[in-house]
């Protein structure tokens, strides 16, 4: 008897948490074309291929290959991606930016600065050296 209300509180966990994923700024797979592979999402460090019905949780990074295309619903919206293209599932899903991106997944338009965040630590220390050489430079030289 215990072991059967384990089974019953974990089932009906179990429906609980798609719920509450699309509730807190998730979204489901509700239409996707193209082979198995074509369409993949990023969570955390893993890729998982999409089928229909998936649930998808914020933070969680839809690509298209060449060959996919999904429509997400979620947030109160549906979105619709072609190939090559990718969205990051979250509060803003009704908003946010579709962006494209190339064969290997790397975005290339429509995300701002995401597109090259390599070079934001180095136009950082560009401009604190700056700041730090105007500051310790003196105005009032003294001769010998």
């Amino acid at each position: 008897m215990r072991l059967l209300a384990c089974g019953v509180a974990a089932l009906a966990m179990g429906f609980a948490i798609p719920a509450s994923a699309q509730d807190a700024g998730g979204a489901t797979v509700s239409g996707l074309s193209g082979d198995l592979g074509q369409v993949v999402v990023v969570r955390g460090a893993d890729t998982y291929s999409l089928q229909a019905g998936d649930q998808l949780l914020p933070g969680d990074r839809i690509i298209t290959r060449r060959g996919g295309s999904v429509t997400l619903d979620g947030a109160g919206c549906s979105r619709s991606l072609s190939g090559l293209q990718s969205i990051t599932v979250g509060s803003d899903f009704c908003s946010v930016n579709i962006a494209s991106v190339n064969a290997q997944g790397s975005v290339v338009t429509g995300s701002g600065l995401a597109a090259a965040p390599a070079t934001l630590p180095v136009i950082g220390g560009i401009i604190a050296g700056g700041i730090l050489i105007a500051a310790t430079e003196d105005d009032d030289p003294t001769s010998p």
